[in-house]
């Protein structure tokens, strides 16, 4: 895959902040739904296309962070916009399925949506879709999401020397506008800024996201901030990973 001029390779946005489901091993089942819900404004969608357009932004984009982006009725014009503006990058849905009817999947993909990962919490069933891979709770990669899920061990001293290269890769923005130091980060503590009061980078090339983002790529997580102190992701102890194994990726039948 090409990234063009990009910082990155990923950018995860959230366009809206709810979820129709509770599952134990994700923070909305922990810290509840927020209130009352929020959904991205076309302002800031609209200025952070503009800044992936600067940056020639040609990797994948996500419509997540710990909401169900099916809930926003008007998804496929974010999407086409993003097309629009972004026409060699790569809109990847994740989604319950709960809300993915025929009709909705073949709106999607009309839109450009290339790819849809279908996480079945309820081991429910879909229609096999040339486009899309179901995954049911037993093969989802869990973490303790920063240390939030308590049924989930914390970091061992083992792990704790181990890389992190996903906030190197990876650009996570809030329904606000913020930038996430991390996808881990489910209560949002660690903003690194705001796209509506600096370019993305600026906040990119920031001396404390530069500081943090050196210090996990060369495996002093103990060093970095709480959530990095008790994570115990180790999906990107290598260069190249974002959220699933490369053996994931590889293995979708996805012509980029």
């Amino acid at each position: 895959m090409e990234y063009g001029n990009s910082i990155f390779t990923t950018v995860e946005v959230e366009v809206n902040t709810n979820c129709n489901r509770r599952c134990g091993y994700c923070p909305n089942g922990v810290l509840g739904p927020q209130s009352p819900p929020q959904f991205m404004d076309e302002t800031i969608f609209a200025q952070l296309l503009n800044n992936l357009q600067r940056l020639d932004f040609r990797g994948r984009i996500s419509y997540h962070f710990y909401n169900e982006p099916l809930l926003r009725n008007d998804l496929e014009e974010l999407i086409n916009q993003t097309k629009k503006q972004l026409p060699a990058a790569h809109p990847v849905l994740f989604t319950n399925g709960d809300l993915l009817t025929e009709e909705r999947y073949l709106s999607l993909c009309k839109s450009g949506v290339e790819y849809f990962v279908v996480s079945a919490h309820g081991h429910q069933e879909h229609p096999s879709r040339p486009r899309q891979t179901v995954l049911n709770p037993t093969k989802l990669e869990l973490t303790n999401r920063g240390g939030i899920i308590p049924f989930l061990p914390t970091a061992t001293e083992q792990i704790l020397r181990n890389p992190c290269f996903a906030p190197s890769e990876m650009l996570i923005v809030t329904v606000s506008g913020d930038i996430l130091l991390c996808y881990e980060d489910a209560r949002k503590k660690f903003v690194m800024g705001n796209i509506m009061d600096k370019s993305i980078e600026a906040i990119w090339t920031g001396n404390q996201f530069v500081s943090l983002r050196r210090l996990l790529s060369e495996g002093k997580r103990a060093e970095s901030v709480d959530i990095c102190r008790v994570c115990n992701n180790l999906a990107h102890v290598h260069p190249g990973k974002s959220i699933h194994s490369e053996e994931f990726w590889d293995n979708l039948d996805i012509d980029w």
